[in-house]
């Protein structure tokens, strides 16, 4: 139910056939050398607790279907090359606790996003957003 590889300097794309991983609870690629966009299949991967995919070179857009993700605890996008805006569908992740998706310089987060995604994520949820737009 878990799969860390971490820091293993793995290059390439996430396949998309991750998301027929949907017991999978822990996925963790961070601190590699990933290139290429999220697939949107990790929308299917809808019982994950921690998503981390930080110190990439991941980019393109956050998939809408990562709001698919409820029981997500924390998702950590950080220091990789994502752009466009932060999806709102973030706000269906109603378990997060941590949310950090600083340092990727093309992403922006909407003023209005940026409210509703605060008001409908629990209290207490670490956020380090992007430059608001």
């Amino acid at each position: 139910q878990e799969l860390l590889l971490l820091r293993n300097q793995f290059t390439g794309a996430i396949t998309a056939s991750i998301g027929n991983c949907s017991l999978l609870l822990d996925l963790r690629l961070s601190e590699n050398q990933l290139s290429y966009t999220i697939p949107s299949s990790v929308g299917c991967c809808t019982a994950l607790n921690i998503l981390s995919l930080s110190d990439n070179a991941l980019n393109g857009a956050i998939p809408e279907s990562i709001g698919n993700c409820a029981a997500l605890q924390k998702l950590f996008l950080q220091k990789n090359r994502l752009s466009g805006t932060v999806p709102g569908s973030i706000g269906g992740c109603t378990a997060l606790k941590q949310l950090l998706l600083s340092e990727n310089e093309e992403l922006a987060i909407s003023t209005a996003t940026k409210s509703q995604l605060e008001q409908a994520l629990p209290s207490g949820c670490r956020f380090m957003w992007p430059a608001v737009s």
